[in-house]
């Protein structure tokens, strides 16, 4: 699936730039490049997003709780 969400720029030293759309959350990070995970509650990107601590949050509750597949 093409990438159709927007991506909103984020403070981290390891996420680059976020975006959702439907269940599926878009996260480009600075080394490693960029990622789609599926059936990601909104309410996470949402937690995702206003977190003090993106990278420590994606540790938490996003790395290795939904399927991910890497875009580019």
């Amino acid at each position: 699936m093409a990438l159709k969400a927007v991506m909103n720029p984020v403070r981290s030293t390891a996420l680059k730039s976020i975006g959702y759309e439907n269940g599926r959350l878009w996260i480009e990070f600075h080394h490693s490049g960029l990622y789609e995970y599926e059936n990601v509650p909104e309410a996470v990107y949402r937690e995702l997003r206003f977190h003090p601590s993106k990278g420590a949050y994606f540790d938490q509750h996003v790395r290795g709780r939904y399927p991910v597949r890497k875009i580019r």
